[in-house]
């Protein structure tokens, strides 16, 4: 394994198993709108160990299903911190605020990488995170300044943890051969300002325990924290949709159709006509998830992009596109990019209209990539019309998604994120 396949490798590992302990908590939250909330960051997270992971495997002939499901548990190289078995709520809030924010940092400056895949699969997944991050803020600042309980509890998991982010920061030779990897020990002082900050305003105090934990999975081979001594192999992995990564990032953020023949016109709007099936009254040209149409030889390519890491809506939709293909007697294939990522800003006017017609409030505004999340002070309710909403969760039924409830009509409504 070289440096930029064990460098994806690290990264992917981090997300995977944090992915899992996320998903733990699904149907074991406190309510049921943490229960969705959970599993959408956990969706985000295992989006993100997919394309890690894939685009490791590229560089080794091996396939992201062999990577997750058939490695030996001593070759996992994930942080400590992500695979510590979970406590109680605080504790999972506290981690997710601890490694939200470093991947955060990470993914900011990742996203500037020469390696035109990590630049993709970073820019994507900064805008992500910095929803895991607001929600990981939001509760640590209600549990920590709510009732005596939820203050002790609190500050009980800050301190747990504080021991094993250390390891966060810790450069090794792979990092300083690989120009194109970040430095992780250059992320410190940003991420220790900035969780410091939160703890403040929560009332808790800061962590004063200055030992360290090192050595873990990422630098040795060791594994402590129950993960199982041996992964039963899993039966024949099924094969993943297709690439999550490909080495043909477009250029521009303009979707385009290659060629000025009838042939590609005619092929654009029928592949574009193509549904999402979590919203099925949007197509991928609404959705802006269609993003070109070209030649390469006597094959036509489709190139699509995923609104989130996670979604698991884009297997349909390539296989869709793909049956689409066929049906028009047309020899191609269909990619599928990360860069530029995704942006709400892509959504047609129509799009938007039918969204509000569906009963979903549609995206307004836009957040620059990297910036902190939007903060949506109303949000006009599909149903009947009324500004007098409140948000009840950033996440809603899908992550894409938050969920909110007219003051007026009394109903709940989904609201998709300006991304």
């Amino acid at each position: 394994m070289n440096d930029l396949s064990g460098y994806a490798l690290r990264l992917g590992d981090d997300a995977l198993i944090a992915a899992q302990r996320t998903g733990e908590w699904i149907a074991s939250a406190p309510q049921l709108e943490e229960d969705v909330a959970l599993g959408n960051i956990g969706l985000d997270q295992l989006g993100q160990a997919r394309s890690l992971l894939q685009y490791a495997g590229s560089l080794t002939g091996r396939t992201e299903d062999e990577l997750a499901y058939f490695r030996d548990e001593r070759e996992f190289r994930n942080l400590l911190l992500c695979e510590l078995p979970n406590g109680d709520f605080a504790f999972a809030m506290a981690r997710l605020l601890y490694f939200a924010t470093y991947q955060h940092l990470l993914y900011d400056e990742l996203r500037s990488s020469a390696d035109e895949t990590l630049a993709g699969v970073a820019g994507k997944a900064v805008k992500e995170v910095a929803y895991h991050v607001d929600h990981a803020t939001q509760w640590v600042l209600r549990l920590g300044d709510g009732t005596a309980e939820s203050h002790r509890r609190m500050q009980a998991a800050l301190d747990a943890l504080w021991p094993y982010t250390g390891e966060l920061f810790e450069s090794d030779a792979l990092v300083q051969r690989l120009p194109v990897a970040v430095d992780p020990s250059a992320l410190r002082d940003s991420w220790t300002d900035r969780v410091l900050g939160i703890i403040d305003g929560s009332t808790c105090e800061r962590p004063s325990s200055t030992y360290q934990h090192t050595g873990g999975p990422r630098g040795t081979p060791y594994r402590t924290h129950g993960l199982p001594p041996r992964r039963t192999p899993a039966r024949g992995a099924f094969a993943s949709g297709g690439d999550m990564v490909t080495d043909k990032p477009l250029t521009s953020e303009e979707p385009r159709a290659i060629g000025h023949s009838s042939s590609d016109a005619r092929i654009w709007e029928a592949v574009g006509e193509v549904t999402d099936p979590e919203v099925p009254v949007l197509t991928i040209a609404d959705l802006g998830v269609l993003r070109g149409v070209r030649h390469d030889g006597d094959e036509v390519v489709v190139t699509i992009t995923p609104t989130y890491s996670g979604c698991p809506a884009m297997d349909l939709i390539r296989h869709e596109v793909e049956l689409t293909m066929d049906h028009l007697g047309v020899q191609g294939r269909v990619e599928t990019v990360l860069s530029p990522a995704w942006t709400t800003d892509w959504m047609s006017t129509a799009g938007k209209a039918k969204l509000i017609e569906y009963g979903i409030a549609p995206p307004s505004g836009h957040r620059a990539v990297g910036g902190p999340v939007m903060l949506s002070l109303s949000v006009r309710c599909p149903l009947c019309g009324s500004p007098n909403t409140s948000e009840l969760s950033r996440f809603g039924s899908t992550s894409c998604k938050s969920l909110w409830r007219c003051n007026s009509c009394r109903e709940p409504f989904d609201h998709f994120k300006a991304i």
